[in-house]
């Protein structure tokens, strides 16, 4: 009967490396900044790192320790830039500023102009057609006292009396002296009325 025994199981070598990251420290301001570490600080890390592996130099183990600082990602929980500071928001806004300025300009500028020209136009064409008696009336209409008007209404209608007897008298003057018998009438009819009594009776 044979029984063979196999060997144990041995190491025949040990490598290992680490990578430490820079460390915080207190900065000028207070401020804790990442720092890397310093030779000292490397050597010492080295030799637990060499206890709790069983470095062995003559087995031809070796332990590096470098120190560089890590590159972080985003954690959850910390601010991230501003929603106005997207720039599709940023055009958004842009857009939105350009419309309400030009509504602005439409319904403050424009609107009003377009306002103001129409009813221009419109007291002209009034003014074209004549007032509400159908009377052609003119862009510049003078406005006539009445103590003056009367006066000027007695010697007109006088002429008006001697136009209708003398074909030849001139049409133009006798529109203006019929224009401003009317004019008369609306300022104080009563008195417009006294006067043609007068002259009726002067008449006859």
């Amino acid at each position: 009967m044979q029984h063979t025994r196999q060997p144990a199981g041995r190491i025949k070598r040990v490598s290992v490396a680490v990578l430490l990251d820079n460390v915080p420290r207190p900065g000028a301001k207070g401020k804790m900044v990442e720092q890397p570490l310093t030779a000292a600080e490397l050597t010492r890390i080295e030799g637990l790192v060499k206890q709790a592996v069983g470095f062995d130099a003559a087995r031809g183990d070796t332990v590096s320790v470098m120190n560089a600082p890590f590159v972080r990602e985003a954690v959850a929980g910390e601010e991230g830039p501003k929603w106005w500071e997207d720039p599709r928001v940023q055009n958004g806004l842009r857009l939105l500023v350009g419309a309400v300025v030009v509504l602005a300009l439409l319904f403050g500028v424009v609107r009003p102009t377009l306002r103001q020209l129409t009813g221009v136009t419109a007291i002209k064409e009034k003014q074209a057609k004549g007032g509400n008696d159908g009377t052609p009336q003119s862009a510049d209409v003078r406005m006539v006292d009445d103590d003056d008007l009367m006066p000027r209404l007695e010697e007109d209608t006088a002429q008006l009396v001697q136009d209708r007897k003398n074909p030849i008298a001139l049409p133009d003057a006798y529109e203006e002296r019929m224009r401003l018998a009317r004019e008369a009438v609306k300022a104080d009819s009563k008195r417009v009325a006294q006067v043609v009594k007068g002259w009726v009776a002067s008449e006859a």
